[in-house]
């Protein structure tokens, strides 16, 4: 699995809260936490799709889901 930077951490792991919490969230939610443009979210979004840490479900919404290489149980947040 490629490595990922910083900033694409920061959005994995606000990611991985909001699904432990029982929502995946939405690229407004992740661009207002990571105080990012939609544009910009989206961005880091597809970056960690590249990677493998995520994967979207097409034709829903908040449609993100952690890969099943990345755990949900880290303990990061």
């Amino acid at each position: 699995m490629k490595q990922i930077t910083k900033r694409q951490q920061d959005a994995f792991d606000f990611i991985r809260h909001c699904i432990r919490s029982g929502m995946s969230p939405s690229v407004r939610e992740i661009s207002d936490y990571m105080d990012l443009s939609k544009t910009g979210a989206r961005c880091h979004i597809q970056a960690l799709v590249r990677k493998g840490y995520i994967f979207l479900v097409p034709n829903k919404r908040r449609n993100i889901r952690i890969s099943s290489r990345k755990s949900l149980n880290t303990n990061n947040l």
